[in-house]
């Protein structure tokens, strides 16, 4: 027969052992079992090592961690390799495709821009449907971080590192209202910060450099260039005001040299035609650093973390920039075990405003500009002229118009 015991609060213990009984097995959470042969010993101490535990096998619920072969309820849980393997500003991005029954929508895809998670549907017209977020124990309502007139949104879970998280549960039914009450009715985001790991100080260097493109759309939209703008434009004009073709071009030439959104400017008569997607995006650039330090041992552990993260978005005047600073303590003493859990973070972002029907929109703006028009003015100022008597593009102190 197998018999067994646990040992005090001092790690001794008492076994009376079958006759037949060979080895001894000791165990612990978190800590690697150890197998030992009793070859007629009474006496056995042993010291136990830890061991890393199998994030697959456990989830974090609002009180603790629970093997997943005995958590009755729906929810996922997603390791540190599946959220570092995408070089994005918020780790939320990561969750994309990796957890049944959750829709993650991208937004506008600008640097540090809001997702959108739903894991029960629309279940509300009026009150938020996202998820609650928790971090490190300590909820976060809302993700949007974003306010005010023309607003851009921005992603509250944008100032943590990704490379900071350990793991994170996603769940998905009411077990998760049992734990967080009413806030958790679209479902909970669980997201668990690295701690020191028993065994010699380690150090890790993360470095990811690549380069952010706009994506190559067969279909996309075509924009005309300068003579075939002037041709159709006189076309139209000429017939819609019974006119000849002579007589439309010099009109509109006589209109450019009143107003600089004429559509023959002198610029077009120059051989110039403007192409508004070349001028008004670029080779976004993407940067991740990471310098990470942890420990642990019978006293306490430690993590340690310095990041940055860069991102020049493909449209001009969009980027986000991060510094983040991490400690997670812990201390063991005899009869209490505290610490504390910091982050700091330092973001900087710019962007332009996502409603796809807004003159202040890059992508909407491009197809109002006129290819005979500049971009700059000889003095280098911005031409605000998108077509004659309005005058609605505002270039933004970054580089684009937004």
């Amino acid at each position: 027969p197998i018999v067994g015991t646990a040992t005090n609060i001092d790690g001794q213990y008492a076994l009376t052992v079958p006759d037949d009984g060979t080895t001894l097995v000791f165990s612990f959470t978190g800590m690697s079992t150890q197998e030992v042969a009793i070859n007629g010993m009474t006496t056995i101490d042993v010291t136990l090592a830890g061991g890393a535990v199998d994030l697959d096998a456990v989830v974090v619920t609002g009180y603790g961690v629970s093997r997943k072969v005995a958590f009755t309820g729906a929810a996922t849980q997603i390791g540190s390799e599946v959220v570092t393997q995408q070089t994005m500003a918020s780790a939320v991005n990561s969750l994309q495709g990796t957890v049944a029954g959750m829709q993650v929508q991208m937004g506008a895809g600008q640097p540090g821009s809001a997702a959108t998670l739903r894991l029960r549907g629309l279940g509300s017209f009026n009150a938020s449907t996202e998820p609650l977020y928790v971090i490190d124990g300590v909820p976060i309502a809302a993700i949007d971080a974003s306010s005010g007139y023309r607003s851009i949104s921005n992603d509250a879970l944008s100032v943590l590192n990704a490379e900071d998280i350990e793991s994170i549960s996603v769940l998905k039914d009411a077990t998760a209202t049992a734990i967080y009450g009413a806030r958790a009715s679209n479902g909970v985001i669980v997201i668990t910060t690295k701690k020191g790991q028993p065994g010699s100080s380690k150090f890790d260097v993360s470095f990811k450099k690549g380069v952010q493109v706009a994506p190559y759309i067969p279909h996309r939209m075509r924009l005309l260039n300068a003579d075939d703008y002037v041709q159709y434009y006189t076309e139209a004009y000429a017939n819609g005001n019974n006119v000849t073709f002579a007589e439309a071009r010099t009109y509109l030439r006589d209109v450019a040299a009143l107003n600089t959104g004429g559509v023959i400017t002198d610029w077009y008569l120059k051989g110039n035609s403007l192409d508004a997607m070349d001028e008004m995006t670029r080779a976004g650039d993407v940067t991740d650093f990471t310098l990470s330090a942890s420990n642990a041992n019978e006293k306490g552990s430690y993590y340690t973390s310095v990041g940055y993260y860069n991102n020049e978005f493909y449209m001009l005047g969009a980027d986000f920039k991060r510094f983040s600073l991490r400690s997670n303590v812990e201390f063991k003493g005899k009869w209490l075990t505290y610490g504390a859990n910091t982050g700091l973070s330092y973001t900087d972002k710019h962007g332009f405003i996502e409603a796809s029907t807004s003159y202040y929109a890059p992508l909407h703006l491009i197809g109002l500009w006129r290819p005979t028009q500049p971009m700059l003015l000889d003095d280098g100022r911005y031409n605000l002229f998108i077509y004659p008597n309005y005058n609605a593009a505002r270039p933004n102190a970054y580089g684009g118009v937004g």
